[in-house]
């Protein structure tokens, strides 16, 4: 249980945030690692498992992106494939009807946010923002409430502590909440 939040701002700046919640219903904990961090040039945040967010803190080494590849060919091309060997390796991994599974987790950098799905899909929202873990639909209404229909006056990160705080009143999401930002 989680919430983990993408957020590109108007002047391309990247934040990622997150919460700090272990739980196994009914049970629930509040932990000291965070579930954002930084790795070269980018920003991380996971959702799915502790080890599956060890394994890439930890554990990844790639060249940093650099043009001429669009931060989306980076992250299909060079970044996938890297995750997809750290994990293997991590013993993380699972395959089921010849599909390989991981986790789920946000990538910020470039000025752009990046979902890794399970299956090790990278979705581009069209919105500057998105959400992974049980919060995010929560989160996500709430920043686009913020965002779209309300005159209010907030920095980007206030959004984030926001929309995590609005999620953690409606599911398994508590504090303390962790906002890191990477310049364009």
């Amino acid at each position: 249980m989680t919430c983990i939040i993408g957020y590109v701002a108007d002047d391309g700046r990247v934040l990622v945030g997150g919460d700090s919640v272990a739980a196994a219903y009914p049970d629930v904990s509040t932990i000291a690692n965070k579930k954002v961090f930084r790795f070269q040039n980018m920003l991380i945040g996971y959702t799915s498992s502790f080890r599956m967010g060890q394994l890439l803190e930890f554990g990844l080494t790639m060249p940093e992106y650099a043009e001429p590849q669009t931060p989306y060919e980076y992250m299909v091309k060079t970044f996938v494939p890297e995750v997809r060997r750290v994990l293997k390796d991590g013993g993380f991994t699972t395959v089921n009807n010849n599909t390989e599974d991981g986790g789920q987790f946000i990538v910020g950098f470039a000025s752009c946010i990046f979902e890794v799905q399970n299956d090790f899909a990278v979705i581009r929202y069209r919105e500057r923002f998105c959400a992974v873990g049980c919060g995010y639909a929560f989160a996500m209404g709430a920043l686009r409430l913020m965002n779209e229909f309300s005159d209010i006056h907030r920095d980007d990160e206030k959004k984030i502590l926001a929309a995590l705080e609005i999620a953690g009143h409606f599911s398994t999401v508590r504090p303390p909440y962790y906002v890191l930002e990477a310049k364009s």
